[in-house]
């Protein structure tokens, strides 16, 4: 919440010239401006109490979010990177099962694809490594 009050501005004459004052006041934050807490205050007994409670119950749950949210994205990062490992040794695997069977070009061409894999992953971990710093 951003709030800005008006400006106050005081005329007054000092050796017969017109002097203006101009006062402003900004007050930024999640919960309203402490004059605006206390009229509520005034209007509804306990209405402070009730802005603060309900405040601290909005950071908690904000708080529980992005924790339920970095959680979920480190598990799949992590599950991410075993499942390409996965995939890149059953293909190398399966390349060099292919070659001794005799199928030397199509089981290179296997084996080839997943280390091309194992390097792209890497470049692009860290490409990602280089450009967090």
């Amino acid at each position: 919440m951003n709030e800005k009050q008006k400006p106050q501005v005081n005329n007054t004459t000092h050796n017969g010239q017109m002097v203006s004052f101009q006062k402003e006041e900004t007050f930024a934050g999640p919960i309203p401006h402490p004059e605006i807490i206390e009229k509520y205050e005034k209007i509804y007994p306990g209405a402070a109490k009730i802005i603060f409670e309900e405040w601290d119950r909005q950071v908690k749950h904000r708080h529980e979010i992005e924790k339920s949210v970095i959680k979920t994205d480190n598990t799949k990062s992590i599950l991410g990177v075993l499942l390409g490992f996965i995939i890149v040794v059953v293909a190398i695997g399966g390349g060099v099962y292919t070659v001794l069977q005799g199928k030397q070009l199509f089981g290179g061409g296997l084996s080839l694809a997943g280390l091309a894999m194992l390097a792209t992953a890497f470049i692009t971990s860290k490409k990602k490594k280089d450009k967090d710093k």
